[in-house]
């Protein structure tokens, strides 16, 4: 897997496909509330200000440039406002010659948002600085069980962490696993999800608390059992 699906599809940015609306699903947001956020750009720099609102109308479809004309209004106004759309809920103008972008977000998929965000910037941030990688040996007794459902998909609380070079941090949920030896501390190592495998090379320098790959350093978590020692050394602190 190449570095930009695995940070589409396992990491966490306001940018992702994973948190766009697909084409004209925002139709079936008429006559509910929305979040609706105001992009502009100043000094070189995009900012956000996020409202909440109603979706009032969406109509006059022009077969043209695919767009509609959205009529929207914030909560606690009267006003209407009105803006042409695409099918995908952002404003038609281009941001970059306009310096502005309204976006509107169905509530579910805005909680999604701050949900993952919370996750990905604080919890899985908080245990990747403060938790130790499993060690080689309990991830090869994980790689040699005969009943992999019940010790990594039942639970599925195993996962790995990986911190790329820009810092920021993919988690892939572990419900298979696969840990072979090449020569001194290098390991092949396979694992993934419902959904994808990913294979690669590791160094299991025993100096470390990471291991290193070819995307950067990466982390064998048990969730559950790591953010519990966590909570326990915080309280006795």
């Amino acid at each position: 897997m190449d570095l930009k699906k695995l940070k589409e599809t396992y990491g966490y940015s306001k940018g992702n496909y994973k948190y766009i609306t697909p084409g004209a699903e925002i139709l079936k947001y008429v006559g509910q509330n929305v979040v609706i956020v105001d992009f502009k750009k100043e000094d070189g720099t995009w900012k956000d200000n996020i409202r909440y609102g109603l979706l009032k109308k969406i109509e006059d479809f022009d077969i043209l440039t695919m767009t509609y004309m959205c009529t929207y209004s914030f909560d606690g106004e009267t006003e209407e406002h009105k803006i042409r759309i695409i099918p995908e809920g952002f404003s038609f103008e281009d941001p970059e010659k306009t310096g502005t972008m309204v976006r509107f977000v169905p509530m579910s998929l805005h909680f999604k948002m701050v949900e993952d965000e919370y996750f990905y910037t604080k919890k899985l941030r908080d245990l990747y600085d403060n938790s130790t990688t499993m060690p080689v040996d309990a991830l090869q007794v994980l790689s040699d069980s005969g009943d992999q459902k019940a010790t990594l998909r039942y639970a599925k609380n195993i996962g790995a962490a990986i911190e790329l070079e820009d810092n920021s941090l993919v988690w892939i949920r572990i419900q298979k696993l696969k840990l072979i030896h090449k020569k001194g501390t290098k390991y092949f190592l396979s694992f993934g999800d419902e959904n994808e495998n990913i294979s690669m090379v590791i160094d299991t320098d025993l100096d470390k608390d990471y291991y290193t790959n070819r995307y950067g350093k990466i982390k064998i978590l048990d969730l559950e059992y790591e953010e519990n020692t966590i909570n326990n050394s915080d309280s006795n602190n």
